[in-house]
């Protein structure tokens, strides 16, 4: 393990190890596995000593609608959809990358941003992807 450490930065070998997980990247993850896990529950890594829990709410998926005449968008084969989480007004995050930890998922790092809400105590983060398709890799 020293040897590990000598080569590897420190930040790279201890964001794996820190929280107990496997790191994994979010790009291994599909729509389909992340959509399993509505109505659980993530541990959010705002700090290394601060944690928020969110639910995810919400994953959409944006249906294909091809449009005859029409030339294909580059993107047209990509995989687009969102993730919405639901958390405590009085515990928000800032916008940027942040480490999520799911027990099923593994850990991983998201980019999620607030969004309006109505209620006074509850605040939304949304998650937007638009990348080619997964091939399932995560195990």
């Amino acid at each position: 393990m020293a040897a590990v450490a000598a080569v590897a930065p420190t930040s790279a070998f201890w964001g794996s190890f820190r929280f107990g997980l496997p790191a994994v990247s979010v790009d291994q993850l599909s729509f389909s596995e992340l959509a399993a896990q509505v109505n659980t529950r993530f541990r959010v890594y705002a700090t290394p000593t601060r944690v928020v829990e969110l639910e995810l709410v919400e994953a959409s998926l944006d249906p294909k609608h091809p449009q005859q005449g029409r030339r294909l968008p580059p993107d047209a084969d990509f995989e687009k959809f969102s993730l919405i989480f639901c958390g405590l007004r009085s515990e928000m995050l800032k916008q940027e990358a942040l480490t999520f930890k799911h027990d099923q998922l593994g850990q991983f790092e998201l980019l999620v941003l607030p969004i309006f809400t109505r209620s006074p105590d509850k605040i939304e983060y949304q998650a937007v992807f638009n990348r080619p398709q997964v091939q399932n890799l995560h195990v």
